[in-house]
C-alpha cells in the first residue's frame, strides 16, 4: 500500500494547494449569480459604445438606471445657448443637476459586452475564460459585478472544453498540450487500477479528480496555473500521480 499512499499524498497536497490558492470557500459550489450572465467563449465584436448606448437606450443592463454618455451629451448640448454648461451638468453624479437624477456613468463590462452603471459595475476585475481559449491571455479585464461573481463561482468547475472551442490552443502551447497528454494517460492507467483503490484516491482528489476522468474539459484554475509557466505546479503533480498510478498498476500485475 506505499504506492497507494504516495497516490493519497500527492494528490491531498495538490487539493490544500488548490484550496490556498482560492482563498475562503469553495467556489465551485457557488450558484450562478444571475440568468442574464452565462458562460461566455465566443470572441466579442468590436462595438462602439456610441453603438452600444444607442441598442441599450442609453440605459444599464443590469438595472436599467439612464446612463450618462459623453459623446451623446456634448453632441447635443454645444451649439445651445448654455450648451457646454449643460453638457458637462449631464455627466455629474445623480441629483447634482436638474433632471439629471437618474443620469450614472457608463462602463464597459468587457467579460458581457454591454454597458452597466458605475453601481453595477465597481471596475472588479477577472481573466476571462475567452481570453484564456483563444489568446492564451490572462490578463485581468474590467468587469461587472454580476459578471465578476459567476466568474468567481466557475473559476473550480471543469466546464472548459478546449477541444470544442478553440483545439489549436493545444498547438500552440506546449505546456498545456504535455498536460493534456498527462491527463489522457492517467485516465488509461485508472481503467486498471483496482476499483477500491481508485474510489480512494478519487474521494482523496476532491474537487481534482476531473484531472484522472475528463480529460478535454479544463477548470479556470488550473489554466491560470498553467499560465505562470515555469512556475506552474499542475505537470509536477500530473508526473507524480501517473508515476505512482503506474506502480501500482505493475504491483497489482505481480500479485
Amino acid at each position: 500500500f506505499d504506492d497507494m499512499n504516495d497516490v493519497l499524498l500527492g494528490t491531498s497536497r495538490m487539493s490544500e494547494t488548490a484550496a490556498s490558492l482560492a482563498g475562503s470557500g469553495s467556489a465551485a459550489s457557488s450558484p450562478s449569480p444571475s440568468g442574464r450572465i452565462r458562460l461566455l467563449v465566443d470572441v466579442l465584436d468590436n462595438v462602439p459604445r456610441s453603438a452600444l448606448m444607442d441598442a441599450q437606450g442609453s440605459r444599464c443592463v443590469g438595472c436599467q438606471h439612464a446612463l450618462a454618455s459623453f459623446d451623446s451629451s456634448v453632441k447635443r448640448s454645444l451649439g445651445t445657448a448654455g450648451g457646454m454648461l449643460d453638457a458637462f451638468a449631464s455627466l455629474l453624479p445623480s441629483g447634482t443637476a436638474p433632471g439629471t437624477a437618474l443620469r450614472r456613468q457608463a462602463r464597459l463590462c468587457e467579460y458581457t459586452g454591454s454597458l452597466y452603471c458605475e453601481m453595477c459595475h465597481e471596475n472588479e476585475t477577472a481573466v476571462l475564460p475567452r481570453c484564456v481559449l483563444w489568446d492564451w491571455d490572462f490578463a485581468p479585464r474590467k468587469v461587472c459585478k454580476l459578471a465578476h461573481e459567476f466568474l468567481t463561482s466557475i473559476e473550480m468547475q471543469p466546464i472548459l472544453c478546449v477541444d470544442a472551442v478553440n483545439p489549436e490552443l493545444y498547438n500552440r502551447v506546449h505546456l498545456l498540450h504535455e498536460c493534456a497528454s498527462k491527463r489522457r494517460a492517467i485516465v488509461q492507467l485508472c481503467d486498471r487500477v483496482p476499483k477500491h483503490k481508485l474510489d480512494s484516491l478519487l474521494r482523496s482528489a476532491g474537487r481534482l479528480r476531473y484531472l484522472c476522468e475528463t480529460p478535454s474539459f479544463w477548470a479556470m484554475r488550473e489554466l491560470c496555473d498553467l499560465g505562470k509557466g515555469a512556475f506552474s505546479e499542475l505537470p509536477g503533480y500530473l508526473d507524480r500521480l501517473e508515476g505512482a498510478l503506474h506502480r501500482i498498476v505493475v504491483a497489482h500485475q505481480q500479485m
